[in-house]
């Protein structure tokens, strides 16, 4: 009750606005459908004054042998990645996957049991914004498979933009900003299906390096352009004004 109560205020609030910013470009449509106002999002971003901008230009030159994959950020039910995580474990072949979380739960207590019968995956405690600047250009791929509920499909979602800003390939799924935001040029999709994400998994391992080069250096190069906070704050600031133009 209390929530219908909020939400019924909030679309009130909403209607005498002369526009609406959201975090995606799917909430407006998602939660307000009713409401007619222009509309634009302000998603996530990428301060690339605080990347390591010569330690990215090396892993655009560089695949890893084994290939190295990441994952940094919370584990809980929600995001199945116990599910993911046995599914990779799963693959045939010589990987490193090493995850950094806060999370102490009985997922990653399975995960940290599981990591002891698989030696290619390892469970760390989680990084410090600044160092974890400087440990993703050390990996090659970042897992980004999110289950696409109503919860995550309104997301903006920030790792696999980080990932994509200091040049690691994600790994993801069918969210609606991850299909705006990527292509097979600049990322590997699956789904979130444990022989999907096997079969997706063993795709990788055998690409070739030359074709994994491309793939960082398209993606950096798309992360610069779509991603970067100035970008961003430019096109923020065209909106307005043209509802201030519009709304003298």
């Amino acid at each position: 009750i209390e929530y219908k109560i909020k939400y019924y205020l909030h679309a009130k609030i909403l209607e005498k606005c002369a526009a609406y910013l959201g975090s995606t470009p799917l909430f407006k449509s998602k939660f307000y459908p009713h409401i007619q106002i222009e509309t634009s999002f302000i998603p996530n971003g990428i301060d690339f004054e605080n990347c390591d901008l010569n330690a990215i230009q090396q892993n655009l030159q560089n695949i890893h042998t084994p290939l190295k994959f990441l994952y940094i950020g919370t584990i809980d039910k929600n995001r199945q990645i116990l599910e993911i995580i046995t599914s990779i474990s799963h693959t045939k072949g010589d990987f490193i996957l090493d995850i950094f979380t806060p999370s102490n739960n009985k997922e990653t207590q399975a995960i940290a049991q599981l990591s002891q019968k698989d030696s290619r995956i390892k469970l760390y405690p989680p990084l410090s914004f600044t160092e974890m600047l400087k440990t993703i250009p050390n990996y090659d791929i970042g897992l980004g498979i999110i289950p696409n509920t109503p919860l995550y499909s309104v997301s903006s979602p920030i790792k696999a933009m980080e990932y994509a800003s200091n040049g690691v390939i994600p790994l993801i799924n069918d969210l609606p900003e991850y299909l705006r935001l990527f292509d097979e040029n600049t990322a590997f999709f699956t789904t979130l299906d444990s022989n999907a994400i096997s079969n997706t998994l063993a795709q990788i391992l055998s690409t070739p390096p030359t074709i994994l080069k491309a793939k960082k250096q398209a993606l950096f190069k798309l992360a610069k352009e779509k991603m970067d906070y100035q970008i961003i704050a430019r096109q923020t600031y065209e909106f307005l004004e043209s509802i201030l133009q519009r709304n003298p």
